[in-house]
């Protein structure tokens, strides 16, 4: 796994080496890129060095988004609501959730998505999906595109994104 990839104090697992980790003793990091979103995600997947799949718990705290609206070119998003209360967005649509409700995203979905919590105490969900190296992630409320080979956010003109969300 690259160097860019791997999460600070994650072990060095060796070829057939039982991969396991306590979640409580992965790091968390904040995700905070606005005033309405804010996660405090716990990389699970990046720590046992998986390359293909993602695993992450997030924490999203009263009132925040768990991301900035989003929606996959090409990964399968599975999300299972653990704890707390919140809504899923989905397109124009407020879908409320609780505790053991799981959520599926398909690529072939142009409705952007992400969580908000609603409760009074952190909404905590668990987040999978496949990680590949041509995946496109589009923000269409910021107009701008993450290209996963590069690494980076581009922007994208409102032509673009609307060919893009069809």
């Amino acid at each position: 796994m690259p160097d860019a990839l791997r999460i600070e104090g994650a072990p060095n697992w060796s070829q057939g080496q039982v991969r396991v980790v306590n979640a409580a003793d992965v790091p968390e990091m904040t995700f905070a890129p606005d005033e309405s979103t804010c996660s405090h995600q716990q990389d699970l997947g990046r720590s046992l060095g998986s390359e293909a799949v993602g695993l992450r718990i997030q924490r999203v705290p009263p009132g925040k988004r768990s991301s900035l609206k989003h929606r996959h070119l090409f990964q399968e998003e599975m999300v299972l609501v653990l704890s707390g209360e919140g809504v899923l967005l989905h397109g124009s649509e407020r879908i409320p959730v609780r505790p053991m409700d799981c959520v599926a995203h398909l690529p072939s979905d142009p409705a952007a998505h992400c969580f908000e919590n609603t409760g009074v105490t952190d909404l905590v969900i668990l987040a999978c999906g496949n990680r590949l190296a041509h995946e496109v992630c589009l923000y269409p409320e910021k107009g701008l595109a993450f290209v996963e080979g590069l690494g980076a956010d581009l922007a994208i003109g409102p032509d673009l994104l609307a060919r893009l969300t069809k």
